[in-house]
């Protein structure tokens, strides 16, 4: 005998689904919510060598906390004819909160939690993934958001990323502080 049949929701259920309905801004005109996405260029010092980076990072606001995805692209070793023989790119979700109004400037901090893929070209130039390898990655980012308009934002920022088990293909850590400039894009998006 099924007894959760006819039974109410919990009380944390109608709670959140309030919270969330309130957050997108469902309403007569339609289901409503805010949107980031933000792509940037910085320098990694992880095991001590520095590294060009590249990130991305796109999701959504509930109130004033950012949920999304981030994608990290940190190139180890350059070589002829390949322009990149081996990479690592760290992957995941973000949390995060901004301090203070929008449209002012103000500071922000984040964490990322996922991981990171390592891989080495083959002997044609490809990454197939055959020789991928995957660990833990976590990172403390916080930087200061500066507007630029209504939807536009540079944001300047500074991270620590924490790989324990990670190394590029000489030994060295992929752990370790990283610096950059990222532009950020924001947009409202409503379904009627």
């Amino acid at each position: 005998m099924d007894r959760t049949r006819g039974r109410p929701a919990p009380r944390w259920v109608t709670v959140l689904a309030l919270a969330l309905a309130a957050s997108f801004g469902v309403g007569a005109e339609g289901l409503t919510w805010n949107s980031y996405a933000e792509a940037g260029l910085g320098l990694s010092m992880a095991g001590g060598v520095p590294r060009p980076l590249g990130a991305f990072d796109a999701g959504i606001f509930l109130g004033p906390v950012e949920l999304g995805t981030y994608l990290a692209i940190l190139p180890l070793e350059f070589g002829s004819p390949d322009l990149l023989k081996a990479g690592a790119v760290h992957y995941g979700g973000t949390l995060g909160v901004a301090f203070g109004q929008y449209g002012a400037v103000r500071p922000y901090g984040r964490l990322a939690l996922g991981g990171v893929v390592r891989e080495r070209a083959d002997e044609r130039g490809a990454y197939t993934g055959d020789d991928a390898e995957k660990f833990f990655s976590l990172s403390f980012i916080v930087g200061v958001e500066v507007p630029l308009g209504v939807r536009w934002s540079l944001r300047p920022w500074a991270a620590w990323r924490l790989a324990p088990e990670a190394s590029d293909y000489e030994g060295r850590s992929l752990s370790g502080p990283e610096a950059g400039l990222a532009v950020r894009a924001t947009w409202q998006t409503t379904l009627q």
